[in-house]
């Protein structure tokens, strides 16, 4: 009965974190970029900022338009398998999934100057591509026993939106203290606990946790980017990026519990986003020798206005025969005497009997502005004359200038969460090409850094792939293809649980919940298939 008691003043340091925290990860998500474009580039571990010739220039750096020659349309296909393994507290669950997408496609426009026509600027290409951004597509699934902590902690510390939906469901009551005769430090409050304080996960009588979370969508991005060339020796470009984003993601987390009044109980949330954005980017490539290139390009953040919605709903079930008695005297200390709260229009002393009971909100609607970072991309490509070259790239984006706006909601505790979260991500990448006739044998490697702060988070968010591929190229068209092994591991935390130590009036210092919050630890293997088949004119 003293956690009782002492909880009223620890949840109110807690409002609206967690509101916080999905709009941290949400920006995060929404701001990060993969690399790729066609099969050729793909399969040298997205390695193009000083690469010219490929319709994936339109979006990495249009200066690489400017190598073309003559005109060319292009399509690409991908095959997706990814499976996820999650650990939590000592439980391994699978989870595979299979995709099919069409992550790029375009047409490069080529009006290069006749040799014989004497200018500096040997002209250049105009781009129009369909490429996808940012996939979404996801599913998590685990499971495991609990004996210390429940979603109902949570419920408790949050007191907002989650313990009123908790009360709803009669998972959680208001109780009313009142202090007992002679105890003058202490005053009549209200305080928010389970509706039976006996019903806790222990080691008699763990609680089995399961959650499954789908995400799915994308963000694709139609760009239009034009490449010149100056006396073949400096290209320049500068491409405008539309982006249509749509997200949508379903998590179902259940508990059931053992000889307890509540035997189980459901939290089902849904979120979706859509909306649309606008970028630029501008890039040059150099070639101080005929063997050696340079590129450097820039890509302005980008601007997407989001709109979003979001809905909850908690289900729980008692044992047969639960009463409910409104206003019944509960428990007491040598402190203070508890009564359950008794709303406007309940009548003292009224029994109620539970069941299948539920408790969920209306649909949530906002619109968000989000602003993404900068990102700066510095290349080199050298080439062994006709018989193929090497190339790298490093890239740095600084997430903490991620930036969200909203008038429907505070935002400034949200900014300030990603100052404290992010850092500058470096990612670099390296790839080559082997020339054999009419054939192609190329390889790469890709590293995108931890963009999360030490002080954050010790978790390495760092991911890594490993690319190969091949190709057949003729006079008229081309084949290629990529397979990508991407390897990367993520952390979700199913609810999140304070620790501190807080000081009662004549009480003295207790501490609450000392016990970590629980985390499930996935690591994810996906294996991707890519074709590039295109045709020049």
């Amino acid at each position: 009965m003293r956690k009782l008691f002492l909880l009223f003043i620890l949840n109110v340091s807690i409002l609206g974190t967690e509101a916080f925290g999905q709009y941290v990860d949400r920006a995060f998500d929404f701001s990060k970029t993969t690399q790729g474009g066609s099969a050729r580039i793909s399969a040298m571990g997205g390695a193009q900022t000083a690469i010219g010739g490929d319709i994936s220039a339109a979006v990495s750096n249009p200066a690489g338009l400017g190598f073309f020659r003559r005109s060319e349309a292009t399509i690409s296909l991908g095959l997706g398998f990814g499976n996820i393994s999650t650990d939590y507290l000592g439980n391994g669950t699978d989870k595979r999934r299979t995709t099919f997408n069409v992550p790029q496609l375009g047409v490069v426009i080529n009006n290069t100057l006749d040799d014989l026509v004497d200018s500096d600027w040997r002209g250049g290409s105009f781009a129009i591509s369909f490429s996808r951004v940012n996939d979404f597509n996801s599913t998590i699934n685990y499971s495991g026993l609990n004996t210390v902590t429940d979603i109902n902690d949570f419920f408790i510390q949050n007191n907002g939106f989650y313990t009123d939906l908790a009360r709803g469901a009669f998972v959680l009551d208001r109780y009313d203290f009142k202090p007992k005769a002679g105890q003058t430090n202490i005053p009549v409050y209200q305080d928010i606990n389970r509706l039976y304080p006996g019903d806790v996960p222990n080691d008699q009588y763990p609680t089995r946790q399961e959650e499954t979370i789908e995400t799915s969508g994308s963000t694709y991005k139609w760009n239009f980017s034009y490449g010149g060339n100056y006396k073949d020796i400096l290209f320049a470009g500068i491409g405008v990026g539309l982006n249509f984003l749509d997200y949508e993601r379903t998590s179902t987390f259940n508990e059931q519990y053992q000889d307890q009044a509540l035997q189980n109980q459901t939290l089902s949330e849904n979120y979706t986003n859509n909306g649309v954005g606008i970028d630029a980017t501008l890039g040059i490539i150099a070639k101080p020798t005929p063997e050696l290139n340079l590129g450097l390009s820039f890509t302005s953040p980008s601007v997407y206005w989001l709109n979003e919605e979001s809905d909850a709903r908690l289900d729980a079930s008692y044992r047969e025969g639960t009463k409910y008695t409104y206003g019944q005297f509960v428990d007491e200390d040598q402190y203070v005497e508890a009564f359950r709260y008794v709303a406007s229009g309940e009548t003292p002393g009224e029994t109620i009997t539970l069941g299948n009971e539920f408790s969920e909100s209306p649909i949530y609607e906002s619109k968000w502005t989000l602003y993404t970072p900068l990102k700066v991309s510095l290349g080199a490509a050298y080439f062994f004359k006709k018989r193929g070259f090497i190339t790298a790239d490093i890239d740095w984006v600084n997430y903490a200038q991620t930036r969200v706006e909203s008038n429907d909601f505070e935002t400034d505790g949200i900014n300030d969460q990603i100052d404290d979260t992010y850092q500058t991500a470096v990612n670099y990448r390296i790839g080559g090409e082997y020339r054999l006739n009419i054939f192609r044998f190329r390889a790469g490697y890709a590293h995108q850094g931890n963009p999360i702060k030490k002080e954050a988070s010790d978790f390495d968010y760092s991911r890594s792939q490993v690319t190969f591929g091949a190709g057949v190229r003729d006079k008229t068209w081309y084949v290629d293809l990529a397979i990508i092994s991407d390897k990367y591991k993520t952390l979700h935390s199913p609810y999140s649980i304070q620790n501190e130590t807080i000081t009662f009036p004549g009480v003295g210092s207790r501490d609450i919940y000392t016990t970590d919050t629980p985390f499930a630890f996935s690591d994810h293997s996906d294996l991707n298939f890519k074709v590039t088949a295109g045709f020049f004119f």
